[in-house]
């Protein structure tokens, strides 16, 4: 019978233990319970054996997956894991310097400490802070705190001896009002250097400054004194300002005409200071110095303070207008340029004071016309008041023809002189419009030959081309008639002639009779013959209706 082979194995327990520390290397399995499952479809249920092997990551704290290997299976739980904690901390060597003067920071330098975790185990503590403790005189032991476990660190402080004092913090208030503010020693601090180099920072009072006196601005040293040691500091002594300026005699002169300079003849002030004090003001800044029309007060100004003293201020009257330059541009070519009044400059002439000059705008021109070259004069308007100049409308010039509508003919037989019925020319202008052309010149003004394979229009030295097919091809067929409407027309000419009003008698030469034609030889027939016999002359021309 062959060997049965396992081919799963089931966790049926749990183990009883499954919390273990950081590092562990073994895993406890009592209480727990496995099935093997074979090839052969048995199953057999088994506790947890020690012999089965067990496979884990125990180098780091939380939670991780255990492994149970047997019969070439696995079964997977979850463990976890934890650090020991340390019960207490012993020193197995105290810091190398166990004797201070009193300031002096405290130095762990050299101390050896072990710590013994709860699994029993000791091992040494290598973390050990970095500790800011001045020790004080009296100082026996310090209570080192790690992890919350505290011990005592033995030390042995002796008095220290004052070598200096420096400044510490400055007081809050370092800026004081003449002849008003005391100083205040609030917010200061000096510190105490002593030979063991530690320092003491203690508050500064009024009583160890000396040498304060706020009767004079400026900056000012101060000392500060604790028994043979001294030490200084700056404050400012803050010169008195003026806050308000009242006016004791007003302005001789209030109504100005603009452009008028502003007098402060008769104007006496008084001035109040923040420290309470009150002064006649003898010298004083006013604006403006000359007065405008958006001027309603001038403004006096002494010592940071300021006062309005209001004024009247009427406009200057303007008396004439002229044109002080001239715009940039002069010319304007016909029907195209519109007039730009940059550049161009007005001066204004007032009843009193010196003219203003000012730019000359758009919206003040009148009168400006491009439709006829020439000399075109523009009027300048501004307040009522109006000025000229002129500028020149340049012609506008051809440039060249455009057939802007074909004529209704373009193909013709020989001897047909050109039909311009239905043509229209028009001209293009440097100003860039386009306008009909009525007068030109028409080549070849003759009648058309075969060779001829266009028609030129000529305006000045200007000319388009309108292309034109010659050809026999294009003369109009003679229309074809009856023997019987021939006769008939041949019989009608006859009365007509019968009937005729004899000629009127005329002075002048008769002209030589026409010399006889010669039919052409080709297509002759008998009645073609006979129809050109002298007798029947008199017919000939009535086929060409």
């Amino acid at each position: 019978m062959p060997e049965k082979k396992a081919t799963a194995l089931v966790l049926v327990e749990l183990p009883r233990k499954l919390n273990y520390f950081v590092g562990a290397k073994t895993l406890d399995l009592s209480g727990g319970t496995v099935c093997v499952v074979y090839d052969n479809g048995t199953f057999e249920q088994m506790p947890m054996r020690p012999e089965m092997e067990t496979e884990f990551d125990s180098s780091h704290e939380g939670a991780t997956v255990a492994k149970l290997r047997y019969l070439g299976q696995e079964a997977l739980f979850q463990i976890h894991l934890r650090a020991p904690k340390v019960r207490k901390l012993i020193v197995k060597k105290p810091p190398t310097k166990t004797q201070y003067l009193s300031g002096e920071k405290l130095d762990l330098d050299g101390l050896v400490l072990f710590a013994e975790y709860e699994t029993g185990e000791k091992e040494p503590w290598e973390d050990i802070p970095e500790i800011e403790y001045m020790v004080k005189e009296g100082d026996a032991v310090y209570p080192l705190t790690i992890s919350g476990i505290t011990v005592p660190i033995y030390i042995k402080v002796a008095a220290a001896k004052l070598v200096c004092i420096r400044m510490g913090k400055p007081p809050k208030k370092t800026e004081y009002l003449e002849r008003v503010e005391q100083f205040d020693p609030t917010g200061g601090t000096v510190v105490q250097v002593f030979d063991s180099g530690a320092e003491k920072e203690i508050p500064l009072t009024v009583h160890a400054v000396r040498g304060f006196s706020n009767l004079e601005p400026g900056e000012q040293t101060l000392t500060v004194q604790i028994g043979p040691m001294t030490t200084t500091f700056p404050v400012q002594i803050r010169a008195k300002r003026a806050t308000r300026l009242n006016v004791i005699s007003g302005l001789a002169k209030t109504n100005y005409i603009e452009g008028q300079e502003i007098q402060i003849d008769g104007l006496k002030l008084a001035a109040e200071y923040d420290n309470g004090e009150t002064h006649v003001i003898e010298e004083y800044a006013w604006e403006p110095k000359v007065a405008g029309l958006d001027c309603l007060a001038v403004t006096i100004a002494a010592e940071g303070a300021m006062v309005d003293i209001p004024i009247g201020v009427n406009p200057r009257q303007i008396t004439g207008i002229f044109v002080e330059r001239m715009p940039d541009k002069a010319k304007y070519l016909e029907k195209k340029e519109t007039m730009k009044a940059d550049g161009g400059q007005l001066r204004l002439e007032y009843n009193f004071g010196d003219p203003s000059i000012i730019e000359i705008t758009n919206d003040m021109l009148r009168g400006f016309d491009n439709r006829q070259a020439g000399e075109c004069v523009v009027e300048v308007q501004y307040k009522g008041f109006t000025t000229k100049f002129s500028v020149e409308i340049t012609p506008q010039q051809l440039i060249g023809l455009l057939v802007t509508k074909m004529p209704d003919r373009t193909t013709y037989a020989p001897g047909e002189k050109f039909d311009p019925t239905g043509m229209t020319v028009s001209g293009f202008y440097n100003n860039g419009l386009l306008q009909p052309v009525t007068s030109y010149a028409i080549l070849p003004d003759r009648p058309l030959e075969e060779q001829d394979v266009a028609v030129t229009i000529g305006n000045m030295d200007k000319t388009a081309v309108i292309p034109i097919a010659v050809s026999e091809q294009y003369r109009a067929p003679k229309p074809e008639i009856s023997l019987e409407e021939f006769v008939q027309k041949v019989e009608a000419g006859l009365d007509k002639a019968a009937t005729a009003p004899a000629a009127t008698p005329s002075f002048a030469p008769a002209p030589p009779p026409p010399e006889p034609q010669k039919p052409e030889a080709k297509g002759i027939t008998a009645w073609g013959k006979r129809l050109f016999y002298p007798s029947a002359s008199k017919l000939r021309g009535l086929t060409d209706d």
